[in-house]
């Protein structure tokens, strides 16, 4: 598995993954240019969706996935935060239920840190980001990291996690952070803590137990499940329904007409874009007997992760030029 295997994709009006990707290090590769006028104003919020995608041909899965904000935008006028969402929730519904879930950034640390510390204090850029703020990221017993180099695929400094003791206490724009153990290395002011996004202990394109209509026919995904693949496999609705006792046809809830199938053979229909199988069902996972307008139904679930970022402009700030922050999304190979 290569670092090029993990891709960013841009959401479509239905909120679902597009094959746009989003290539790192470009301007304004997620959020549109800040126009004068907004400076003046400020921009309460702007949203982008964005699903990190793992895209390993082999069909590998990734590892202990995580997710954080590297860095805090260079500007002192900005702030970017983000959090988990589903992968059909639209912007709309993004923008007026924001924050469904726990809001993840980074900050950066006002006094220097030594070994043995138990405690620390940050800085943020908005009063929304503080405890009990609309973007508050920091919070009781979860993960931040530590760091010290330049960049996250740098390895120049230091590195650590730990886990917030107690919920952390604001002053002005400052954050007390307690840990429940202590730090490791040394920190310097301006070093940064982002809080940390665990995704599980895997992530790998999935789908829901098979749901099968008929009086006597049936599934055997014990022995023969459905397979899936990386790059292929979307977020979809999939619906077979039988034409005969042996044939069927297969469609999904946005993709349409699928394509049609035997039960006896092999049924792996490809994405016409992607060149992959959408996903594939083996000679063995029909049994019994089927009658036409019998239907199985399950839903497909990518190899993604659906993340909103919200963009915040602080009123009357001096030019953004210049301006990037590093989100970064990694995990361990599994081969």
């Amino acid at each position: 598995m290569q670092s090029t295997d993990l891709q960013v994709f841009r959401a479509l009006a239905n909120g679902r993954s597009s094959n746009n990707r989003v290539n790192s290090g470009v301007v304004g590769n997620v959020f549109p240019h800040v126009k004068t006028k907004q400076l003046v104003t400020g921009i309460a919020g702007r949203f982008e969706k964005l699903f990190w995608t793992l895209q390993n041909v082999d069909n590998l899965p990734l590892l202990d996935p995580e997710s954080y904000i590297d860095k805090p935008s260079a500007s002192a006028f900005e702030y970017i935060v983000k959090q988990i969402v589903g992968q059909r929730d639209t912007l709309a519904d993004i923008e007026a239920n924001w924050p469904t879930g726990n809001c993840y950034g980074s900050a950066v640390i006002k006094n220097p840190v030594t070994a043995g510390a138990t405690s620390l204090v940050v800085t943020v850029k908005g009063e929304a980001m503080l405890p009990a703020g609309v973007d508050e990221i920091f919070r009781d017993a979860e993960t931040i990291r530590l760091c010290s180099h330049t960049s996250a695929i740098t390895g120049d400094g230091s590195e650590e996690d730990l886990v917030i003791s107690g919920t952390p206490v604001a002053s002005g724009l400052d954050i007390t952070i307690n840990l429940l153990t202590a730090v490791v290395g040394n920190y310097s002011a301006g070093d940064r803590v982002s809080s940390l996004i665990s995704l599980g202990a895997e992530l790998k394109p999935t789908y829901t137990t098979p749901v099968v209509t008929s009086t006597a026919g049936s599934v055997n995904e014990a022995d023969f499940p459905p397979v899936l693949d990386n790059i292929g496999t979307p977020e979809e609705d999939i619906t077979i329904t039988l034409t005969s006792a042996t044939a069927f046809d297969c469609g999904g809830d946005t993709a349409g007409a699928i394509g049609s199938g035997t039960v006896s053979v092999e049924f792996a229909p490809v994405d016409a874009i992607k060149g992959r199988p959408l996903f594939t069902l083996p000679a063995g996972f029909f049994t019994g007997t089927f009658a036409a307008g019998d239907t199985v139904t399950f839903t497909l679930h990518p190899a993604q992760v659906a993340v909103a970022e919200k963009q915040v402009v602080l009123p009357n700030a001096t030019s953004l030029q210049n301006n990037s922050t590093a989100l970064v999304f990694g995990g361990e190979v599994a081969a």
